[in-house]
């Protein structure tokens, strides 16, 4: 199968918590692009995939940035 690209999208990158979690890949977005490589159609693929909240834009809390 053709290498499959699981990247950020070609937007710019959100400071916002909310709206990180939609925008980094994840473990989820890497298993559905495992599936899909190995032949899958998209059927039953969210029986492989967790939906697991992760935390994710969570800033080190010595930070004393501008905002």
């Amino acid at each position: 199968a053709p290498p499959r690209r699981v990247t950020y999208p070609d937007v710019p990158t959100p400071a916002s918590p909310a709206l990180a979690k939609c925008f980094y890949p994840n473990a989820s977005d890497l298993v559905r692009e495992m599936i899909l490589s190995l032949g899958n159609k998209g059927k039953n693929i969210n029986q492989f995939v967790e939906k697991k909240s992760l935390p994710t834009d969570i800033p080190d809390p010595t930070f004393q940035g501008p905002f």
